[in-house]
């Protein structure tokens, strides 16, 4: 159970239990179980659903209410390092322009993922290590960059073949 006024930050990874979510809790990261369950009066706004050996959903036993992040986040891709694909999760918290790239060690671009306006909210984009031109890129490491209205932030990612 993650209750109480609990704080977590990270990967909870249960595969055959419950996972619990109660009303104070704050959450941030990636949870992997058999079920999760949304207790009443918690907010829940998943980003991103991964589900690769899932057979069923958790249900929810209370209100599910979508928020609006705070703040713009680039998060760091996963997995990290890669190969074949990654995913690249952001949020905006204002409607912005968005623009999403993918530069190699020398400063050139790579890819475009996102380019054009968004509403305010959070977003998951996968890249299959493919360049503008449709060309599998060489392994090594890649920069990539979210730049939304005047907020920039650049992370680096491996891609691993």
């Amino acid at each position: 159970d993650i209750d109480s006024d609990a704080k977590v930050s990270g990967s909870i990874i249960a595969p055959y239990a419950e996972v619990e979510i109660g009303e104070k809790a704050w959450f941030k990261g990636s949870i992997s179980a058999d079920e999760i369950v949304v207790k009443k009066r918690a907010t829940f706004a998943p980003h991103d659903m991964f589900m690769p050996t899932v057979t069923k959903l958790g249900k929810s036993t209370g209100d599910i209410a979508a928020a609006i992040p705070g703040s713009y986040e680039l998060a760091q891709n996963y997995p990290n390092p890669f190969n074949p694909t990654t995913t690249i999760s952001y949020q905006l918290p204002e409607n912005s322009a968005v623009k999403l790239q993918i530069y190699n060690t020398l400063g050139q671009i790579v890819a475009t993922l996102v380019s054009g306006n968004q509403q305010a909210g959070s977003y998951t984009v996968s890249w299959d290590g493919t360049s503008q031109s449709g060309e599998k890129v060489a392994s090594g490491v890649y920069v990539y960059r979210l730049q939304a209205g005047a907020f920039s932030q650049t992370r680096k990612m491996m891609l691993l073949k």
